[in-house]
């Protein structure tokens, strides 16, 4: 099994990073204030863009938007899908952002003997709901 971080969108202004989005599943783009990233800018539609997650990756729709979405430079045509790929740079009217796909790390093994150990010793301890919880936490990738 692996342990996915999330993509996230990079934003640039003045040629320095501005500042970083997560993107989980749904990322609503646009000037209104009910979408998830709102970007002040007049060249941006209200309602301009979706992202969405499927099994293959993060797809990005442009909602038919007055100014339009660039995708490397080419327009993306409204309420047509086109999968992202990592590094890809999407233009939003006139603010533009860097796709970073997620990074896919894999699963901490746990080791055999530790949790043989960690069983005995919960049987012999009387402290399994400790235990119990330890292994949970280390199951879920949390630090000891």
């Amino acid at each position: 099994m692996h342990m996915a971080v999330f993509a996230h969108l990079a934003m640039c202004d003045a040629g320095r990073l501005d500042r970083t989005i997560a993107v989980a599943d749904t990322l609503t783009i646009g000037r209104d204030g009910d979408n998830d990233l709102v970007l002040e800018s007049i060249t941006v539609s209200r309602q301009h863009a979706l992202l969405l997650r499927d099994e293959a990756g993060l797809l990005l729709f442009d909602l038919e938007s007055t100014n339009g979405t660039l995708l490397n430079g080419v327009p993306v045509r409204p309420d047509e899908p086109v999968r992202l790929a990592n590094g890809d740079v999407i233009q939003f009217g006139e603010v533009v952002v860097r796709y970073a796909a997620p990074l896919v790390l894999p699963e901490r093994p746990r080791p055999a003997a530790l949790g043989a150990a960690l069983h005995k010793d919960r049987a012999q301890a009387g402290h399994s709901d400790l235990i119990a919880q330890a292994l949970a936490a280390h199951d879920a990738g949390a630090p000891p």
